[in-house]
């Protein structure tokens, strides 16, 4: 039969086998393959059997040390023989991989995000050390989208991580390493992987890209409450915006402490290239809840509870991107007598992912030049005794409108904007770094500084805007490594030392620099 133009479709030809004209005739996790010879519906890349069911991935996900799967760098090892927690061998990690960062890696061939189903990395694994935490804390690279768990278990037990739109569509790397260098090196602690597997999610597990798991409250899943005491929390009726269902923590004595957790998929930077974290909130007037993600509660951000609502909105950075987070709304004890009444509540409705051309498009370091400002700044910690904020001042920045300002007025503190950046490889000029300016005036208390990992930049505090660099681990290229700046309110008594003294910091790069190793 002819086709349009007199072409003559080859369905119609003898012997051709033409099961489907579009992927919509085809069946469940099937689509219709147009590569050879007629169109017949074939599995998606992962998928196996009639009908199609997912297989297993990676390979060798139990660490039997089959060839052609997994790859060791520095100190990682596999080990067939081990006894491991869910079944036999696993991959370790001993002191001096901790210490050099090193990894297993495997690159596999994952369906598209359309047309399958959604994902869970379930992992089984522990730490040699009941004190350890962060020190050998787990990480998990997925297509270059990284996640880190800060609460790293002492005996072998199975989590589980939800897939970003990064793990989608193609070949991707799973990268499987520590989450920060041990404090002291070298060291006798480890970390044991016993099994690493992609299993399909359960019902309600993981967000939709772009979108909260339950981030309206209507439902009844997506988010976890923490509490202890006299506490309370949950999903409310009527204490929402606009009197629709909301989560609450509620507190009725001074040292109570609690938190809700829900989880959000972050777009790649291809299909939102400026993220923010938006949402509703309440709490009683005077006391701050804090925001932070993926349990890194070094890293967070203070609200300041007025009594009345108000929507508040985050840049996210780039390093959150392609994957899937948990973000934690905390509401803190307070000093004093534990006993003593002090109701007080946080209420949070209506959390999602928008895209905020202000938040910039920029790669490895979100908004360099502080150029979201006014929006507040997530990172900006311990503010307490002191200030931290992304602020419009033309005069104070040295370059555009937005600039970052830092105060302290008490011995002790340390308000710091800590963030994370992604450290890019090194070149022929040299190791990974961060350039950034700084002007902080002859302050005859505080000190400045900028900090990564363990190691300590003083900055020269001379009222100019000065060039610094700070050299990044080459350990941590491609993934998020945490950056601090800040002001040191000095030694002695913890209390005011009389006045406030200001530091400020603009346009940051991330770069090359021959002073930085480069491996």
């Amino acid at each position: 039969m002819g086709g349009e133009g007199g072409t003559v479709d080859e369905c119609d030809m003898p012997g051709v086998v033409c099961e489907c004209d579009e992927d919509l005739d085809c069946g469940e996790f099937e689509f219709c393959d147009m590569s050879g010879t007629g169109r017949l519906c074939e599995c998606l890349t992962g998928y196996e059997g009639d009908p199609c069911a997912w297989g297993t991935l990676p390979k060798d996900p139990g660490f039997q040390d089959v060839p052609m799967a997994w790859t060791t760098d520095k100190g990682a090892m596999i080990d067939a023989a081990a006894v491991g927690g869910v079944d036999p061998g696993q991959t370790s990690f001993p002191g001096d991989a901790l210490c050099s960062y090193g990894s297993v890696s495997q690159v596999v061939s994952m369906p598209p995000l359309e047309g399958s189903q959604p994902f869970v990395a379930e992992v089984s694994y522990q730490t040699s050390d009941p004190f350890l935490f962060s020190e050998s804390s787990l990480a998990i690279g997925l297509g270059g989208a990284w996640r880190s768990d800060l609460d790293s278990p002492y005996s072998f037990e199975t989590r589980s991580y939800c897939l970003g739109e990064a793990a989608y569509g193609g070949d991707v790397e799973i990268e499987l390493s520590n989450g920060s260098r041990p404090y002291s090196c070298p060291t006798t602690d480890d970390l044991n992987i016993d099994r690493f597997e992609i299993v399909p999610a359960g019902p309600g597990q993981c967000p939709e890209l772009g979108e909260f798991n339950n981030g309206d409250f209507e439902g009844t899943n997506g988010w976890e409450f923490t509490v202890a005491g006299s506490s309370t929390a949950g999903i409310e009726d009527g204490s929402g915006a606009e009197g629709s269902r909301a989560g609450i923590v509620r507190h009725a004595t001074r040292c109570n402490n609690g938190w809700m957790s829900g989880s959000f998929s972050v777009p790649s930077a291809s299909t939102m290239p400026s993220p923010a974290l938006e949402f509703w909130w309440n709490a009683t007037d005077g006391y701050l809840p804090r925001l932070s993600f993926d349990g890194n509660r070094d890293m967070f951000a203070e609200l300041e509870g007025t009594g009345v609502p108000q929507t508040a909105r985050y840049c996210l950075p780039p390093w959150t991107q392609g994957g899937v987070h948990t973000v934690r709304f905390e509401l803190p004890g307070v000093s004093g007598a534990c006993a003593d009444a002090l109701p007080r509540e946080l209420v949070v409705d209506n959390t999602r992912i928008v895209n905020d051309p202000s938040c910039g498009t920029s790669e490895g370091v979100l908004d360099p030049g502080f150029e979201s400002a006014p929006l507040p700044l997530f990172g900006a910690g311990f503010t307490s005794r002191g200030s931290v904020a992304a602020v419009v001042d033309p005069a104070a920045a040295r370059s555009g409108q937005g600039v970052l300002e830092i105060s302290v007025s008490f011995r002790c503190a340390q308000p710091s904007y800590v963030f994370n950046v992604i450290p890019p490889a090194p070149d022929v000029t040299g190791g990974p770094a961060l350039r950034f300016w700084h002007r902080v005036p002859a302050n005859p208390v505080s000190s400045a500084f900028a900090r990564v990992g363990q190691s300590t930049l003083a900055l020269p505090e001379n009222g100019e805007w000065t060039e610094a660099v700070l050299c990044l681990d080459p350990g941590l290229v491609g993934r998020p490594a945490e950056v601090r700046l800040g002001l040191y309110g000095g030694d002695g008594l913890c209390a005011s030392f009389g006045s406030t003294e200001y530091g400020y910091f603009d346009d940051l790069e991330l770069t090359t620099d021959p002073a930085c190793p480069t491996e």
